[in-house]
């Protein structure tokens, strides 16, 4: 009989410390969405975060501590988060926002491709990894994930239009430039803005509709 009352005062006692814990990080994530990241963070350093098991508060205790401008710190938390599931959409595709804000290209590029392993036909990924590489100056490889991206979309997509015009500017930087006119042709029929004037002006490209 003892033993049964030990037993059932360590399931009460256990019970009890997860809500107490879950309390804790939904007070915390209340913090954050009113833009109280100070005392968000002092809400979330109450637990050890070696023993949460929550997504949600790896993402929220991460987000705050970027958003105060300690990259650094926000990073770690979201690789410990990582450790927690290794293949979770937001915590990798924050990891990779966050390396790049850093300017750590290498790490966010690992990020990226992970992802667009795990999730290939996730038009998120795939435009988020082609701006990196375009920005890494791998344009061949850019390209090459803009147009996976691309053939995603549905023409009213409101960013059917922006990856066109990002496709149209890698295959002109890879001197692929008979596409490239041909995109902007349809781009600027269908009234989208064209802002490379020195592209329209080589090409003999003018403004209008039906031209």
């Amino acid at each position: 009989m003892k033993y049964c009352l030990l037993f059932i005062f360590s399931i009460n006692l256990i019970f009890s410390q997860s809500i107490e814990k879950d309390s804790i990080i939904d007070s915390a994530i209340k913090y954050y969405s009113n833009g109280e990241y100070e005392q968000s963070i002092q809400e979330f350093e109450k637990l050890d975060i070696k023993k949460v098991k929550r997504i949600d508060f790896y993402l929220k205790y991460s987000e705050a501590y970027f958003r105060i401008g300690n990259i650094d710190k926000s990073i770690e938390i979201a690789n410990q988060g990582l450790l927690l599931d290794e293949k979770n959409y937001s915590i990798l595709l924050n990891l990779g926002l966050k390396y790049r804000f850093k300017r750590d290209l290498n790490n966010s590029r690992l990020c990226y491709t992970k992802l667009v392993e795990i999730y290939p036909d996730d038009f998120q990924v795939n435009i988020h990894l082609s701006n990196l590489l375009n920005q890494m100056e791998e344009y061949n490889d850019s390209l090459k994930y803009a147009k996976i991206a691309f053939s995603k979309l549905e023409k009213d997509h409101a960013l059917y239009n922006d990856v066109k015009y990002s496709i149209a500017i890698l295959e002109y930087s890879l001197n692929n430039k008979i596409e490239a006119k041909k995109l902007l042709q349809e781009l600027l029929n269908s009234d989208y803005q064209v802002t490379r004037d020195d592209i329209l002006e080589e090409f003999k490209i003018v403004k209008t509709k039906n031209n």
